[in-house]
């Protein structure tokens, strides 16, 4: 079970330290406006969090909302499960990290894409670049493992005792 709740823990762990990441640079952002290093932390590497950060700050402005209301939740479940060796708690913050991701990835996604006028039957796709691809690529990866060693386990779990 260890090496399957270390598995298991990547994509929420992973998540809630990107999130965190993106929060204090935000944060630290606000307190130094003119570094131009935090600029382009904010604007290039965590844009994928800042527009996922307005879509959260609809149902209300709380500062690190995402951090305190999704990603800190989503780890917590995770470390009580492995720390009282709960396979369902590991398995529900492995797969609520996985829906996390994919809501930023999609958030990101019909964000960049909502600017933009499809014309003459030509659909136009954002495919993303850089630090963005990056950060989406890693986040969709971490969580994606950790969610089908979930899957796996209980597959495994349900064919042993068939």
């Amino acid at each position: 079970m260890q090496r399957s709740a270390r598995l298991q823990l990547v994509g929420p762990v992973a998540l809630f330290c990107a999130v965190l990441a993106a929060e204090a640079a935000a944060y630290a952002l606000a307190q130094a406006p003119s570094s131009a290093f935090l600029w382009y932390l904010n604007l290039e590497v965590f844009s994928l969090f800042r527009k996922s950060r307005a879509a959260i700050s609809e149902v209300g402005n709380l500062p690190f909302a995402q951090v305190l209301f999704v990603a800190g939740p989503i780890v917590a479940i995770g470390m009580v499960g492995w720390f009282l060796k709960n396979k369902l708690c590991l398995a529900i913050s492995s797969n609520l990290s996985f829906c996390f991701a994919a809501f930023i990835a999609l958030n990101w996604h019909s964000w960049t894409t909502a600017t933009h006028v499809k014309a003459a039957s030509l659909a136009f796709v954002q495919v993303s670049s850089g630090s963005t691809l990056l950060m989406i690529g890693v986040l969709a990866i971490t969580s994606f493992l950790s969610f089908a060693a979930s899957h796996f386990l209980y597959f495994g779990a349900l064919r042993s005792r068939a």
